[in-house]
């Protein structure tokens, strides 16, 4: 049905512009208008109806709207105002139509002219994925008031109506939906492995064509690496249908193009850009930061060392494995490793892989980190695990009236706080004091 917004504009369009357009024997597939007003993939059903109903007031077939939403969910499109070549001859095929018109409202509501409304529309011919109608068009309330001040716009539905007018207006008289079609080739699949490769290391492109493609006779085909290298692509044995090229990656960083170069028997030759892949030597610059007291320039800790790892160019990793080793003794305490991007910390909590406590001494943390071309940065460090607690002889001695009691750290790690209190058997405090370093004397009241 209808919407009422829209009825009596249509009504006019029949009326008024029906006798101006020649109208040729095609179908029109009017898809969800993109409605940027909302957010990057919004969409204004109000507005594709209107569209809908006003190019069907001039008689052309219309897809129907439920084809068209099925036709989407169907092809996981969920990207407005844009239609892949593949997904365009789909619609030729499976929907059967000639034409394809896709819009993206730009303005639409409350502006700083008033109300306003600004589309921007595309008629896609599907026999050759070309677009040979276009138009851009924007409304506004000021385009309609008097020079009493006086407007002539119901609003914005009413620019909604005078707009979609003049798109009903402005629509090709004589439209072409039959193009010479070229000789072309379609795959289902293309793919460069690996994406990320260091020099020499070997880069595959495997493709694999559209079974329609197969059953005809297919052209010879060969990529071009970063447009010098041309390489011959063979069918792979072991996956009939699928054509593979291999080739060392060069000795230059960088990023290098790979393309089909596919040429018929009647001498036509077609190109089309596969992707990309990049050549990194460079491993990650990785650095060990830790959470712990520093004593004498090792972290120092007794129940959790915390690391955290830094990259000094941040970039995705692939792999990562941190492991712990005994000075003393070389053995292995702690081995584990992850996929995917490197965490933000890492813990050890000073035990064995079977959880039990171990000595106290030095040990050496080492995190490797392998990037996507598969460089390893390498980053190591000492650590020392302290659960003895200091040791602290105190000293006795009278000096004139007063008592004096001296604090002295016996040869060991500094420490890095100390607190006593002395008092009587009833708890009378006779003297009470703190602080970050030793020896230090102190007087005793009397």
């Amino acid at each position: 049905m209808m919407p009422r917004l829209f009825a009596p504009f249509v009504v006019t369009i029949v009326f008024c512009l029906g006798y101006a357009i020649t109208v040729g024997a095609y179908n029109v597939a009017v898809f969800p208008v993109l409605d940027l007003t909302k957010d990057s993939n919004g969409v204004n059903f109000e507005i594709t109806n209107g569209l809908f109903h006003g190019i069907g007031s001039l008689g052309v077939d219309l897809v129907p709207e439920k084809s068209i939403i099925s036709f989407m969910a169907r092809h996981r499109i969920r990207v407005l105002g844009r239609l892949t070549t593949q997904d365009i001859r789909r619609c030729r095929e499976e929907l059967g139509t000639d034409l394809i018109l896709m819009a993206t409202l730009c303005e639409y509501g409350q502006g700083a002219n008033g109300v306003s409304i600004g589309m921007v529309l595309q008629l896609v011919r599907t026999a050759d994925a070309k677009v040979i109608w276009s138009m851009v068009r924007d409304l506004t309330e000021q385009d309609f008031t008097h020079i009493l001040g006086i407007s002539e716009s119901g609003g914005l539905g009413d620019l909604a109506e005078r707009l979609i007018g003049e798109i009903v207006k402005n629509w090709p008289r004589e439209i072409d939906v039959t193009a010479e079609e070229e000789e072309a080739i379609e795959f289902e699949a293309a793919r460069i492995f690996p994406r990320y490769v260091r020099p020499g290391h070997m880069v595959t492109c495997s493709i694999k064509p559209r079974e329609r493609s197969m059953e005809e006779k297919l052209p010879t085909m060969r990529i071009k690496v970063d447009g010098r290298q041309v390489l011959p692509l063979e069918e792979d044995k072991d996956f009939p249908g699928v054509f593979k090229a291999m080739w060392k990656a060069p000795n230059h960083d960088g990023r290098y193009t790979v393309v089909l170069v596919s040429r018929w028997p009647s001498g036509y030759q077609e190109r089309k850009l596969i992707g990309s892949y990049y050549v990194d030597s460079k491993p990650p610059i990785l650095e060990l930061t830790f959470k712990n007291v520093i004593l004498e320039d090792i972290p120092t800790f007794n129940e959790r060392l915390v690391v955290i790892p830094k990259m000094k160019e941040p970039e995705p990793t692939r792999f990562w494995r941190f492991s712990v080793v005994s000075e003393a003794t070389n053995a292995t305490i702690l081995d584990y490793d992850g996929a995917g991007q490197l965490p933000k910390r890492l813990y050890w909590h000073a035990r064995n892989s079977d959880g039990s406590a171990v000595d106290d001494g030095i040990y050496i943390v080492t995190l490797r980190v392998w990037d996507r071309a598969g460089n390893v940065a390498v980053a190591k460090k000492r650590v020392r695990v302290r659960r003895m607690p200091p040791e602290v002889e105190i000293q006795l001695k009278k000096k004139q009236d007063d008592i004096m009691m001296s604090l002295i750290e016996k040869k060991g790690l500094p420490i890095a706080f100390w607190w006593v209190r002395v008092s009587f058997a009833n708890g009378k405090i006779v003297a009470e004091d703190d602080g970050d370093k030793l020896p230090v004397e102190i007087r005793l009241a009397p």
